[in-house]
């Protein structure tokens, strides 16, 4: 009999025992913004780019700020350098900022909010990808 009852506190010690895996402590939202417009950006591959006309906000150093769905700050980034990106069809460029910002994990949304373009609302299920956000033509 004390065979059989150090059985069962054995199997019900191992039973309540979680072996959920831990959640992580901190969410990466990362990815671009790409600025668009038709004839201001010329230039080769991967040069240095500046948008001008009506995009001098989004520039290298520009607050990338996350939110929580209440609207709080809970992390602060910044955009990388601008790139030029040759589009296929023409000797035109577009010009794209990366970022990348650590916020602390556990919310079911998070806004992300890049210069004074808006907050922009995202599930935390759709941040395990790049964002590929785009403003311009």
């Amino acid at each position: 009999m004390r065979i059989l009852a150090a059985v069962l506190l054995a199997l019900t010690t191992a039973c309540s025992t979680s072996t959920a895996a831990p959640k992580p402590a901190n969410i990466d939202i990362h990815g671009t913004i790409t600025v668009t417009k038709e004839g201001v950006f010329q230039g080769s591959e991967g040069e240095p780019c500046h948008p001008d006309s009506g995009y001098s906000d989004i520039r290298p150093g520009t607050q990338v700020v996350i939110t929580d769905p209440t609207g709080k700050t809970i992390a602060v980034g910044a955009l990388g350098n601008g790139t030029n990106r040759t589009r296929s069809t023409s000797y035109l460029s577009d010009c794209e900022f990366p970022f990348r910002v650590t916020a602390p994990a556990g919310q079911q949304f998070y806004g992300v909010e890049i210069g004074r373009r808006g907050r922009l609302q995202y599930a935390a299920d759709r941040l395990g990808q790049p964002l590929e956000l785009t403003l311009g033509d």
